[in-house]
């Protein structure tokens, strides 16, 4: 089996890999430890697979998992707690619970370019 190249249109969150499996990247540069759980709900499912990050220079961590698909649902283990993707493009059940990966996070058209905050607000 040939190698994997990770193909990434943003530099944090989960995206869907042209060759099939998802690449997960958070920034935690205080983690020493993040884990990936994936297939779960809010609660503790006998489903969940957990799948640790490996740290990457500046405060990353990042993993691919062949078998993680679209639509599937997951959430970051830290130190303190297990917390939704902070980059997820997709809350179906709010910004608190869990993250479901979708593999289109942007319009290719530029049609939908976000909200427009004043500056000096600190919103980026």
């Amino acid at each position: 089996m040939g190698q994997i190249v990770i193909q990434r249109r943003l530099p944090v969150g989960a995206e869907v890999q042209p060759s099939g499996g998802v690449h997960f990247r958070l920034w935690a540069p205080t983690e020493r430890t993040v884990t990936a759980r994936i297939g779960g709900s809010d609660r503790s499912s006998p489903g969940e697979r957990l799948i640790k990050l490996e740290p990457e220079s500046g405060g990353y961590h990042s993993g691919y998992v062949a078998e993680a698909e679209e639509g599937m649902r997951y959430r970051y283990q830290l130190t303190n707690g297990a917390f939704p993707d902070p980059a997820s493009r997709f809350q179906p059940e709010g910004v608190h619970a869990v993250t479901d990966h979708q593999s289109s996070p942007l319009h290719v058209d530029g049609s939908a370019m976000g909200r427009r905050f004043p500056r000096g607000t600190g919103a980026l």
